[in-house]
């Protein structure tokens, strides 16, 4: 049987390595990219402006994903809210009908009593 502790250790290591692949795939493309512009035959200069060339391309590539993720979170948002407003409607609707139907028994008994006593006091 596992201890609490070990069943964390689990969830960490499962939850590292979901994401640790895209991450050590973004790093190694940029460490295997960075080593072939330093180690290509070329000028300081030639090779500093393919170093910022490189960089610039990493940012705008890690703003679009960025912007792409935050897209996608606001839809699930708006979704979900959505959803839970249709969800309240509904409860909304399934309250009042028993309500309803709550209210139309309360009445018939109110009507069967008061007939009652009508009855029972013709008879005495």
């Amino acid at each position: 049987m596992k201890t609490k502790h070990e069943d964390y250790e689990d969830y960490d290591q499962e939850s590292s390595s979901e994401g640790g692949f895209g991450l050590g795939f973004i790093i190694g493309a940029a460490a295997g990219a960075a080593a072939a512009i330093l180690l290509a035959p070329r000028s300081g200069k030639e090779t500093r402006d393919k170093l910022v060339a490189a960089a610039d391309e990493q940012k705008e590539n890690l703003k679009n994903k960025w912007e792409q993720t935050k897209e996608v979170a606001i839809d699930t948002v708006n979704s979900a809210k959505d959803s839970l407003y249709l969800k309240s409607i509904e409860a909304e609707d399934k309250v009042t009908a028993y309500a309803d139907q709550a209210k139309e028994k309360v009445d018939n008994l109110t009507d069967g009593v008061k007939s009652t006593i009508q009855d029972f006091q013709k008879r005495y």
